[in-house]
């Protein structure tokens, strides 16, 4: 017997039909607290509002690399749904491949964790097409020079609804990987390769609203993060199984907060 047809939405409206379906649902977990699916589609589309004003053409590619966190989710979706192409990267790739594949994909924002950004900062004056680097998992402590962090990067950008392209076979995301002989391979995905790939797995893993996913920590990339989210099921990211202490408390107000304005 057939299973459900696979529902013809682009990349970036995983996040809106979950938040739709369950907006206070639990849809991913750290230590720090909970992100629930509103708030996740709310925040991408505060990132693909800074994409759309920062971009200096409608051609300007995007690059994304982090761990399976909020913030992480948020420039994700955000790259999709801001109409530009994004390029996925490992955040354990060294400053050779780094600039490789900047230099292939002709990069020019990249949201990134602290440590990748600070490799970045390194090879500016190799990516002459890069003008700015979000760091998502860092404050302004830690903030390699020349960066700016997500909070500081969202501040003042509007969280109203961003309307996409409906072309679903247009090519969303370049995911890149280890290639032969060290140099990187990018695989080129449309959305709708994208979200049928969630909907088979979540159909084979029978996973739903009230499935619960663990990750360690280290984990990184987009596929189990679609599958969760097609799903609507709550993910969470630990040290060991088991959730988190503070599985409940707002993440939102934490990783997505305005910046404090100086007195």
């Amino acid at each position: 017997m057939p299973g459900p047809a696979c529902p013809q939405i682009p990349l970036d409206g995983l996040p809106r039909w979950a938040a739709i379906r369950d907006p206070d649902g639990a849809a991913l977990t750290t230590e720090s607290g909970t992100c629930t699916f509103a708030e996740l589609d709310r925040h991408s589309d505060r990132v693909a509002h800074y994409i759309r004003a920062t971009a200096r053409d409608a051609g300007a590619v995007v690059g994304v690399a982090g761990g399976l966190t909020p913030a992480f989710a948020a420039a994700y979706y955000g790259a999709s749904r801001s109409g530009h192409t994004f390029a996925l990267i490992s955040p354990r790739l060294g400053q050779a491949p780094l600039q490789q594949i900047f230099t292939a994909a002709e990069i020019e924002i990249a949201f990134v964790c602290a440590a990748t950004a600070a490799l970045l900062t390194g090879l500016r004056g190799r990516l002459p097409r890069l003008h700015t680097v979000v760091v998502i998992d860092a404050d302004r402590r830690a903030l390699p020079t020349g960066t700016i962090t997500l909070p500081c990067a969202l501040q003042g950008m509007a969280d109203d609804p961003v309307v996409a392209g409906s072309d679903l076979d247009a090519v969303t995301c370049v995911r890149f990987r280890a290639g032969r002989a060290g140099r990187p391979q990018g695989v080129r995905l449309t959305h709708r390769s994208l979200v049928a790939h969630a909907h088979q797995a979540a159909l084979v893993h029978r996973l739903g609203p009230q499935s619960v996913l663990f990750h360690p920590r280290t984990a990184h990339g987009d596929t189990h993060l679609n599958l969760g989210v097609y799903a609507g099921a709550s993910q969470v990211l630990c040290r060991k199984p088991g959730p988190p202490a503070s599985a409940r408390t707002d993440l939102g107000a934490e990783r997505f907060a305005e910046p404090s304005r100086a007195t």
